[in-house]
């Protein structure tokens, strides 16, 4: 039993052995070797439309990496102007896969030549309003009393230094004619002491009439103390304004309660005695509480007389009642 089952195994090593020695021999022998690349296998494996070697990608035919760099990232100059990938004006970004730049159209304003012969070039020239104008021209000035330079109207001012000229455009230098006013004239017209507009009766510098307004003369703007009361004009009561023409104060009646007399001996005078209810009273005189016909204390009993009464009568209440009753309707 034992031989059937070694011999098996020697068969198994020996096949084992005759594999691998196979395999070595094929991978050091070029000839057994897979040589298909992705620039020989007659694949788009960029799909950029080139196949192998008709793509820049492929530097040979064993080249595995059909792949080939964006023209702004390949590190290549592709447009020979000495500029590489993004350093090239032609490259937006590094996928941009044309280096070349843009075409510039030449125009008067991008040239480097002085068109207009001013010498001034290209946007220097303010003829020129950006690159992409063909015309350096500037343009044409129109030629005005106020922008050439001259003292037209001879009163050493010039151009806009001209208080003649509103613009340049403007082509009259001369100041616009002044009306002489008696307000403006330098004179003092009505040789009151003031001149023009420092003068009262002028309202602005074209007001041909320096005098003043006449001022009608009243009671109570005429400096004189016309109610013979120690005051004048405005100082007197009597006067509601310089136009008010009567001096005299109201009328004023006189009575016991304005005319600064103790009417009623009591030591009170006028509005401070409580018999006064206003300065037209004319009764100063104020009845005391127990003279004065009322019930102020609202007892039923009135006045002074009716407790001399009750003194006088007898001890009897009902007595006494009765008889002041017949007291009072003596008359």
């Amino acid at each position: 039993m034992l031989y059937p089952r070694l011999l098996s195994t020697l068969v198994v090593v020996f096949f084992i052995f005759l594999s691998e020695c196979g395999e070595s021999s094929s991978s050091s022998n070029p000839s057994h070797a897979d040589a298909t690349t992705q620039c020989s296998d007659q694949i788009d494996n960029d799909s950029d439309g080139l196949i192998d070697l008709d793509d820049p990608g492929c530097s040979s035919a064993t080249d595995n990496d059909e792949y080939s760099a964006p023209a702004c990232s390949d590190g290549t100059d592709n447009d020979g102007d000495t500029l590489i990938d993004l350093d090239d004006p032609g490259c937006d970004n590094a996928s941009d896969d044309d280096e070349y730049n843009e075409a510039v159209t030449t125009t008067a304003c991008n040239d480097g030549v002085d068109n207009d012969s001013d010498g001034l070039t290209d946007l220097n020239d303010p003829g020129c309003a950006s690159s992409s104008d063909n015309d350096e021209y500037n343009e044409a000035v129109t030629t005005t009393a106020c922008n050439d330079g001259m003292d037209n109207d001879s009163d050493g001012l010039t151009d806009l230094d001209d208080p003649g000229c509103t613009s340049s455009s403007d082509n009259d230098e001369y100041n616009e004619a002044v009306t002489t006013a008696a307000c403006n004239d330098g004179v003092d017209n009505d040789s009151d002491g003031l001149t023009d507009l420092d003068d009262p009766g002028c309202t602005s510098s074209s007001d041909n009439d320096e005098y003043n307004e006449a001022v009608t003369t009243a009671a109570c703007n005429d400096g004189v103390d016309n109610d013979s009361d120690g005051l004048t004009d405005l100082d007197d009561p009597g006067c509601a304004s310089s136009s008010d023409n009567d001096e005299y104060n109201e009328a004023v009646t006189t009575t016991a309660c304005n005319d600064g007399v103790d009417n009623d001996s009591d030591g009170l005078i006028d509005l401070d005695d409580p018999g006064c209810t206003s300065s037209n009273d004319n009764n100063e005189y104020s009845a005391p509480a127990c003279d004065d016909g009322l019930d102020n204390d609202t007892d039923g009993l009135i006045d002074k007389r009716v407790f001399d009464l009750m003194k006088d009568f007898g001890t009897s209440k009902s007595t006494k009642i009765d008889s002041i009753f017949d007291s009072l309707l003596v008359p």
